[in-house]
């Protein structure tokens, strides 16, 4: 009876992943304004709020100072970067791991 009730859990996560993940998408491309999606008034035409979400996602990577030394796995940023530069995306990973270092 506990395992099915895990397997309908598991199952109904699964396809709430597949619903949600396309919003974030929206949502950013909607520059995080509380209103309906209009890709005719933002389109991604926010850089410094996507720059920070782009922060907050590779402090997140890291570990967001939550478990100190604790091997994680890699998650490939999946959004959109509009006008974002590989040189930015190396310095706002480089921030968050000096910030995330715990020798420091």
């Amino acid at each position: 009876m506990y395992l099915t009730h895990w397997f309908r859990f598991i199952a109904a996560y699964e396809a709430a992943v597949a619903l949600t993940l396309p919003l974030c998408n929206a949502v950013m491309a909607n520059c995080f304004v509380n209103a309906s999606y209009d890709p005719a008034a933002r389109n991604g035409s926010c850089p410094d709020q996507v720059g920070q979400f782009y922060v907050g996602y590779a402090w997140e990577d890291g570990g967001g100072g939550r478990v100190p030394n604790c091997p994680r796995a890699h998650v490939p940023y999946p959004f959109p970067v509009y006008t974002q530069t590989p040189a930015f995306h190396y310095d706002a990973a480089f921030a968050a791991n000096t910030t995330l270092n715990f020798i420091i």
